[in-house]
This record gives C-alpha cells, structure tokens and sequence, in this order.
C-alpha cells in the first residue's frame, strides 16, 4: 500500500483491533472528502484487508482478520 490515505485508514482499524468502526468517524478524523474515501475503501476491500457491514443506517468498518495479522505488526510500531 503506498497511498498515504489508504494506510491511514487501515492504520485506524488495526489500531482498534477486533472492534468496528463507524465509517463516518473514519472519514471524519481523516478530514477525506467522501469520493476520495469511497474510492481508498473500495481498494482496501478489493485486497481483502478491511470487512464492512450495514446495521440500520450506520456501517462498520473493520479489519480483515484473517489477512490483516500478517501485516500489523508494521503499522503498531509507528
């Protein structure tokens, strides 16, 4: 991942662990307009790297557990 955005969202949830996040928080504490977070989620996904589900009107975000532990390690150090 060498987009910078794209590693500061996933830093996010690697952060949080197994718990969720609401995606507009994300967004929020990102300050990204919302195409380009659209867009940086839409890549973290197609990589398998973050899950997402719908409840109501919210939507969670979360890191791929399974893929995900093979790299975290190297967003925990910084």
């Amino acid at each position: 991942m060498t987009q910078e955005s794209r590693l500061d969202i996933f830093r996010l949830l690697v952060e949080k662990g197994s718990e969720c996040m609401v995606r507009g928080a994300i967004r929020e504490t990102l300050d990204l307009p919302h195409a380009a977070f659209s867009f940086h989620l839409d890549k973290l996904r197609q990589a398998g790297l973050i899950t997402n589900k719908r409840e109501g009107r919210s939507v969670y975000l979360q890191r791929e557990l399974r893929c995900a532990g093979a790299v975290q390690d190297q967003f925990t150090e910084f």
